[in-house]
C-alpha cells in the first residue's frame, strides 16, 4: 500500500482426535486470536489479518549500550469458529501493538520488543502484554 507497510493474512484449520476436553492435549498447530487460551474445541477454523508499518527511524543510540533502530505499530483482528457437536464457539479480538527495534549492548541480532492491546468483542475484556522477539 505505502512503502514498508504490509498487510499479513493467514487461516487455519485444526481438528483434535482425542476427546472434547482431554486431560492432557498435544501443541496446537494453529494459532487462536490473540486474548484467547486453551480453546478445547475439535474443530476450529480461524483467521487473522494484521497491517504493520513503520511510525519512526529515531537512530537513537545510548553510547555502545543501548540503539534503537526503528519503532513500528501493528493492527489486528483476529478470528475463530469451534465447532463441537451441537455447539459453536466465535472468538474475536482486535487490538494493537507499538514495537521498538533495537540493538542491545551492541549485539548483532536485533531485538524487537513493545507493548500489546487486545480487545475481546465477547465480553468486553481490554488486556495489555508484552511481545518480544529476536530475528536472525
Amino acid at each position: 500500500i505505502i512503502r514498508h507497510h504490509g498487510i499479513l493474512l493467514q487461516g487455519g484449520y485444526q481438528r483434535r482426535r482425542e476427546n472434547y476436553l482431554p486431560s492432557y492435549s498435544f501443541a496446537d498447530l494453529i494459532r487462536f486470536p490473540r486474548g484467547y487460551e486453551d480453546i478445547n474445541d475439535r474443530d476450529i477454523y480461524c483467521l487473522s489479518v494484521n497491517y504493520k508499518m513503520p511510525l519512526m527511524y529515531p537512530d537513537l543510540s545510548i553510547g555502545s549500550l543501548f540503539y534503537i533502530k526503528r519503532i513500528r505499530m501493528n493492527l489486528f483482528y483476529d478470528w475463530a469458529n469451534g465447532l463441537n457437536p451441537g455447539r459453536v464457539n466465535t472468538y474475536q479480538s482486535a487490538g494493537g501493538e507499538l514495537t521498538f527495534d533495537f540493538h542491545f549492548l551492541r549485539m548483532v541480532l536485533p531485538i524487537e520488543a513493545g507493548v500489546r492491546t487486545v480487545y475481546r468483542p465477547s465480553d468486553g475484556g481490554v488486556e495489555f502484554g508484552f511481545v518480544y522477539a529476536i530475528t536472525y
